[in-house]
């Protein structure tokens, strides 16, 4: 073998690891505080509703309600004010990441009668 096809070769192996290590190399942990975004949760609000109603979470998950129905609906807390939600129009999200383990109640202010709860642990 001569010199430029050896040279060749080793820049092949070094190039080589260099893009296929770097692919293994994702961190998909949930850990804070190491740049990675944290889980999220998914409620839909759809026929004056909130689906599920009911979710666990663990602290430092984010949860996004998104409206899927053409009327207006909020995210409001029964106590307190950790989820204080905008009037949101189809299509729009809220997005809020729990901090503080515990069960957080929530209704819609414009409809009372749509309840969901959040449990964080």
């Amino acid at each position: 073998m001569n010199k430029n096809m050896k040279f060749t070769m080793v820049a092949i192996m070094i190039i080589s690891a260099l893009f296929f290590g770097n692919c293994s190399k994702k961190d998909y942990s949930s850990n804070p505080g190491n740049g990675n975004p944290q889980p999220t949760k998914s409620v839909s609000i759809v026929n004056f509703s909130f689906s599920p109603s009911s979710i666990v979470v663990a602290v430092g998950d984010t949860v996004t309600w998104t409206n899927n129905q053409n009327v207006q609906h909020t995210v409001t807390s029964d106590q307190g004010n950790e989820l204080a939600g905008p009037l949101m129009a189809q299509n729009q999200t809220y997005k809020h990441v729990f901090t503080t383990a515990g069960t957080y109640p929530y209704h819609c202010q414009p409809h009372p009668n749509m309840k969901g709860s959040v449990k964080v642990e």
